[in-house]
C-alpha cells in the first residue's frame, strides 16, 4: 500500500516512513496524514496522533479504586520512619497508619513517634485529619502476636495493606545470636501478620540483611519487597539529617580531630559523560559526524534515507 501511495499520491518534497501504513491503522488517520504532507502541514499528523492518545487513555485508564486501608510500620521513631509515616499520613486511600514502637505504654508510643516527627519538622505542616491517622502503639516484635492485644491484632488485620519494616538493627558488633529474638523473629512475626491479613496485604522490609526470609515468604505466596534504601542524607526541605548517619559521623569526627579521612566510591569511580567522553571517543575511533540540538537532529533525520537498513531510527515511520 505504502508503494501504491508513493504512485498516486502527490506529496511534494514529504517522505513517507516504512511504517506509515501500520501506524496509521484508520482510513481517516492515513488520510488526514496525507493530507497534511500534501500541503507541507506535517502538523496534522502530529496532533492527530496526540489527541487519539489522549481518548485512548481516557477510554482505558479507568481503574476501580481500592477499599481505604491500613498501614502497619515499624522504626516510626526513626529518621526513614518518621517520613514514611508523613507520606503515608496525607495518602487518602489510607485511613490507619499503625505504628508499632518500643514503649512501656500507648502514650509513651505516641510521644516518640510524634517527638520524632515534630523533630524533623514534617508533623506540625500535617492537617489534623492527617495527624488523627496515626496510631501508636507500644509492641514487641519478638512476640509471636508483636506484644499486642488480640482483639487489636485481630482489628489491624481486617484492612490492612502492607506492612512497612523500618526497625531492623544496624549495629556491626552485635553477635549473630543477639539478632535472633527482636530482629529475626521480628520478621518473621510481621511476615505472619500479613498472612493473616490474606493476600492483600504485603510486607515491604528496609534492609539488605535478612532478606532471605523473605524470600521464603515469597515462596509460601506471600508478597514481599526488599528495600535497598542505603545511605539516607537530609531531607530537601529542612536539611535535617540524623547525627548517627554514616556521613555526619564522619563529619563531626573530621571536625573533632580536624582532619577528614580520604575515601573511594567502590561502586564506580569514574563516570561517563555523552559529551566530554563519548563523542570524542567515537571520532578518535574515525566517525564522522556534527553534534545536533535534538530539535534539528528530528529534522535531519525526516530528510535523510527512509532506507532501513542504511537508517533504522527511520523505522519509527
Amino acid at each position: 500500500m505504502r508503494s501504491e501511495i508513493l504512485k498516486t499520491v502527490q506529496l511534494g518534497n514529504s517522505k513517507l516512513g516504512q511504517t506509515v501504513v501500520s501506524g496509521h491503522p484508520s482510513i481517516e488517520q492515513l488520510s488526514q496524514l496525507l493530507l497534511g504532507l500534501h500541503l507541507g502541514q506535517d502538523s496534522i499528523k502530529a496532533g492527530s496522533i496526540e489527541e487519539e492518545m489522549g481518548h485512548l487513555l481516557e477510554k482505558y485508564g479507568k481503574f476501580t479504586e481500592k477499599d481505604p486501608s491500613s498501614v502497619v510500620i515499624t522504626g516510626a521513631p526513626g529518621s526513614l520512619g518518621a517520613h514514611v509515616v508523613t507520606k503515608l499520613a496525607t495518602d487518602p486511600a489510607v485511613t490507619k497508619i499503625y505504628c508499632l514502637v518500643r514503649a512501656a505504654d500507648d502514650s509513651q508510643a505516641l510521644h516518640r513517634v510524634k517527638e520524632s516527627m515534630i523533630q524533623r519538622k514534617v508533623y506540625h505542616n500535617l492537617p489534623l485529619e492527617a495527624r488523627c491517622k496515626i496510631v501508636a502503639l507500644p509492641s514487641d516484635l519478638s512476640d509471636p502476636q508483636l506484644g499486642l492485644p488480640t482483639m487489636t491484632y485481630a482489628s489491624i488485620t481486617t484492612n490492612l495493606r502492607s506492612v512497612v519494616h523500618c526497625a531492623w538493627s544496624v549495629n556491626f558488633n552485635m553477635q549473630l545470636s543477639s539478632f535472633e529474638k527482636g530482629n529475626i523473629a521480628g520478621v518473621k512475626h510481621l511476615i505472619d501478620l500479613c498472612q493473616a491479613a490474606g493476600s492483600s496485604a504485603c510486607m515491604n522490609f528496609c534492609s539488605s540483611v535478612g532478606l532471605n526470609l523473605c524470600a521464603k515468604a515469597a515462596r509460601a505466596d506471600v508478597t514481599t519487597r526488599v528495600l535497598g534504601v542505603g545511605q539516607i542524607v537530609a531531607d530537601t526541605r529542612n536539611v535535617i539529617w540524623n547525627a548517627q548517619e554514616g556521613v555526619p559521623m564522619m563529619m563531626q569526627t573530621a571536625v573533632t580531630i580536624d582532619s577528614g579521612s580520604v575515601f573511594t566510591n567502590i561502586t564506580n569511580p569514574k563516570t561517563s559523560d555523552w559529551t566530554q567522553d563519548l563523542l570524542p571517543a567515537l571520532r578518535n575511533a574515525g566517525l564522522v559526524f556534527d553534534e545536533l540540538e535534538p530539535k534539528e537532529w528530528v529534522q535531519r533525520l525526516r530528510a535523510s534515507t527512509p532506507d532501513p537498513k542504511a537508517n533504522p531510527p527511520d523505522q519509527a515511520g
